[in-house]
């Protein structure tokens, strides 16, 4: 964010938790277990729903605005920051976390032996393309096709 600010960037694409004006895309929150977790198949899922699961923090639950996530994090024996580290650690069983759709299966779905529940809560985050007030003709086409790869991601 103080890189952005400083003009070293022409753009930056954030994750923001409250609504935002003109979002990149809508990026919903969800429960990743391994994929052979008897819940794997689940419409939605709730904290109390896992209650038995070991959970994995990471950075989100840390500093999500929402009282359920922080208690995810109170909860959780272990911190994960990476989330490729994070991701090897629900594949192999030792736990399940919540991560943002993209994060967890990447743009289009297909990451091997997670799987990605929406939460019950409904939370999303919000991807926002932030650029410099008078962007170029190139960085305008740059945004434009950003646009159309989000509108396709499924």
């Amino acid at each position: 964010h103080e890189v952005y600010e400083s003009d070293q960037l022409d753009l930056v694409i954030r994750s923001h938790v409250e609504t935002v004006d003109d979002p990149l895309m809508v990026d919903p929150l969800g429960w990743v277990l391994p994929a052979d977790h008897p819940l794997a198949d689940a419409d939605a899922l709730s904290m109390r729903e896992l209650a038995g699961d070991a959970l994995l923090s990471n950075r989100l639950c840390q500093q999500a605005p929402t009282a359920w996530l922080r208690e995810l994090d109170a909860q959780a024996p272990l911190r994960i920051h990476n989330t490729a580290s994070l991701l090897a650690m629900v594949r192999a069983g030792l736990g399940i976390t919540v991560l943002p759709r993209l994060a967890a299966k990447g743009v289009h779905g297909d990451a091997t032996g997670v799987a990605f529940v929406p939460c019950a809560t409904g939370d999303v985050r919000h991807l926002k393309v932030h650029c410099r007030e008078q962007p170029s003709v190139q960085l305008d086409a740059f945004i434009e096709g950003l646009r159309r790869v989000a509108g396709t991601v499924t």
